[in-house]
Parts: structure tokens; sequence; C-alpha cells
């Protein structure tokens, strides 16, 4: 089997496996997995904070969001246009951050 890899995007913090999705307008990237084989391969400790990338088409950065351990994400999905998904253990609940405000907006509960 053969992998191949392509540099899109570095994290200046460390982070070098994302889970990558566009929905049409901006390139999504979430390092859920790097942050989850890293609790599991490296037994660190059970909390660290996950981070979600807003690039452009070109691979610029437009926002970075780091999500707080505290709020117990267990899965990010990329979602639709308007809005990014999440399972929240805290709130046992689908959640989400609306796109047009990645960086700053409030996490509200998905009903």
């Amino acid at each position: 089997m053969f992998y191949s890899y392509i540099k899109i995007f570095e994290d200046p913090e460390g982070s070098q496996c994302f889970t990558l999705t566009y929905d049409g307008e901006y390139i999504w990237l979430d390092d859920t997995i790097y942050k989850d084989a890293a609790k599991y391969f490296n037994k660190q400790s059970q909390t660290l904070n996950y981070t979600i990338y807003q690039l452009s088409k070109d691979g610029e950065l437009i926002a970075r969001r780091v999500l707080d351990d505290d709020e117990k994400i267990f899965a990010i999905m990329h979602g639709d246009k308007t809005r990014m998904f999440m399972f929240s253990l805290k709130k046992d609940a689908i959640i989400y951050i609306d796109k047009s405000d990645i960086a700053n907006g409030d996490i509200k509960e998905f009903r």
C-alpha cells in the first residue's frame, strides 16, 4: 500500500496531522486525530485542547479556534456552510459554532 502526503498547512504549535474538509468556500482542518493519538500512544494527560483552522482556498490561515478541553469534545464534524458541529460529553449534546465567526463565536447547543 502506498501513501502520499501533501503539505498544505503547518501549525506553529506542532500538530502535523489534520482532518480536512472543504465546504466550497473554505478549507477546514482540525487536529483531533493527532491529539487523540498523542493521548493514546504517549500516555499523556487525558486533557488536550483541540484546534479548528479555517483556511482560504489558497491555504492561507483565516481563523484559528482552540476548543478548551473543559468542553469535553469528542468529535468534530465540519458540518454545512454555516455551522461546525461537535459532540460534547459535558453537555451530552450536539453543539455547534457559527462558521461566520469561528474564532470567537459562541458554542451553542443544536436543537
